[in-house]
């Protein structure tokens, strides 16, 4: 009885915090929570609070959920793993999430192995972003190249 309540808990956990219940959102009488969901990215739900969006715009950042995912996908070398089989590690896919006001968990692949990281970001007076890697793992190890 414990266990099934627990997996039915986590299953509700992972549908609320990733969007992952299986069905299409339902309209309701509430506005939707546009900091929740990236415009450009629908479905993805993004864990950064309000105040911390505000924060970011305090810091030079005018669409700061937008500004934050392009900019990490510009930055491409911050992923410390090499691709393969002449692959280029890259963030393609649109699982990049903003967990707070400075960091993000970001899935990467080359088109041969893939892996995710939580990545730290830093913003300059300029509204520039600066980055560096917390921690990051490929799902696959014994595909990753020897270094």
């Amino acid at each position: 009885m414990l266990a099934r309540l627990l997996s039915i808990t986590i299953g509700v956990a992972g549908c609320l915090l990733l969007g992952a219940c299986g069905r299409e959102a339902r309209p309701t009488d509430e506005a939707p929570n546009p900091l929740a969901r990236a415009p450009y990215e629908s479905g993805l739900l993004h864990l950064i609070s309000k105040d911390e969006v505000d924060e970011l715009r305090t810091r030079g950042l005018n669409d700061p959920i937008r500004q934050v995912v392009e900019d990490l996908r510009a930055h491409p070398q911050v992923i410390p793993h090499a691709g393969v089989l002449g692959g280029t590690m890259g963030f393609y896919s649109d699982e990049i999430y903003l967990l707070n006001s400075h960091t993000v968990f970001a899935r990467f692949e080359d088109g041969h192995i893939a892996g995710s990281g939580v990545f730290e970001f830093t913003v300059d007076p300029a509204g520039k972003l600066t980055w560096r890697v917390l921690s990051s793992t490929v799902d696959d190890p014994a595909a990753e190249p020897a270094r």
